[in-house]
This record gives C-alpha cells, sequence and structure tokens, in this order.
C-alpha cells in the first residue's frame, strides 16, 4: 500500500519508493491527461460516475451496463490498419466500437517514442454517464493484446505526446469492431 499503490494512485510517497520504481509518473500522468481534456484538438476525456444498481460479491458496486443482456449478435469480422498521429505536447483519443463479449486482436506501435497511454472503455447507455473503466494504464512504445469488452460502448486508448514533435502511432486491429468517427 505505502510503496506501491499510495505514489501511483495518490501522488503520496512517505518511503521514495514510488519515485525510485516509477510509480509516481502514473499519478502525474493521470492529472496531465485530465489537464489536457480542455485543450483543442484533443479529445475529451472526463471522469464518469455511473448509476449503480446493483452490488456484487463483497458488497462491489457493478454498473448496470455491465449487467445488460448477451447481444444476440457480434459486429462483423474486420482488420484494419491505422495511423493515428499524436500532436506535440497533446494527448489524444482514439477507439473503436466493441459489443459485450466482442472480441478484438490489436496491436500498436510509436517507433523509439515511450508514451503514456490509458487503454479503457466508455459503456454505452442513454443518458450521459462520467464512468469510463480503464483496462490498462502504463508507458510503453508498443503493444499486443487479445481484448474482450465486458460490456457494449466505445473502446479505445488515450495517448500522450510529452515531446515537441508529432508522433504516428501505427494500430493494428482484427475482430468483432466498428470504426467510430475519427476514432473518437
Amino acid at each position: 500500500m505505502v510503496t506501491a499503490i499510495m505514489p501511483s494512485e495518490y501522488g503520496i510517497d512517505p518511503t521514495g519508493t514510488g519515485k525510485l520504481l516509477g510509480l509516481n509518473e502514473l499519478y502525474e500522468a493521470q492529472a496531465d491527461k485530465e489537464e489536457t481534456s480542455d485543450d483543442k484538438p484533443t479529445s475529451q476525456v472526463i471522469k464518469r460516475v455511473l448509476k449503480i444498481e446493483n452490488v456484487g460479491p463483497a458488497g462491489i458496486a457493478i454498473p448496470t451496463e455491465i449487467l445488460a443482456a448477451i447481444p444476440k449478435g457480434q459486429y462483423a469480422e474486420r482488420e484494419d490498419d491505422i495511423e493515428v498521429i499524436i500532436p506535440a505536447n497533446k494527448g489524444l483519443e482514439y477507439k473503436i466500437l466493441v459489443k459485450k463479449y466482442g472480441q478484438v486482436k490489436y496491436e500498436w506501435n510509436s517507433g523509439d517514442e515511450t508514451m503514456f497511454f490509458d487503454f479503457h472503455g466508455d459503456p454505452k447507455i442513454e443518458a450521459k454517464s462520467q464512468w469510463y473503466e480503464s483496462h490498462t494504464i502504463a508507458y510503453s512504445n508498443h503493444m499486443i493484446g487479445t481484448f474482450t469488452s465486458p460490456f457494449e460502448g466505445r473502446h479505445g486508448w488515450y495517448y500522450v505526446n510529452k515531446t515537441n514533435r508529432d508522433i504516428v502511432v501505427k494500430i493494428k486491429l482484427k475482430g468483432q469492431y466498428q470504426l467510430t468517427k475519427q476514432g473518437h
């Protein structure tokens, strides 16, 4: 708790281990992500709050969207190679639509530039919500994975470019999804 969670989640590092392990950067990157949410052309990044009606094991709240029925069908299989330009000293989001239990294989690469990223999803709901779920938050220049969506909605990556030049992120996708207008 003191050496890992407090530095990365709350920015509190009483022992100094968070700085040594680079965990303070996770907290700082989250703060940077929230600060860039009003900048153009950066996409909206919003802290979200969802109406909770159900409580699961151990008293953990479960959003109603996660309990939604399994869809009768998934989006058609497709494959795409996409290039996204992350502007210098900005953050940018790229998202796709995925139904509940839809599967997507992905790979992205930013060349030699390591960047902060947050792979997350927003549920598809009628009313505007303040809730999202982060699947992976880290620093990297490359990631490969397979994703099964826990709920229907927009899933994708928020990248932060802290350099003075644009960075091209190459994304390869294969699976049951649809592209969104400009990835937002």
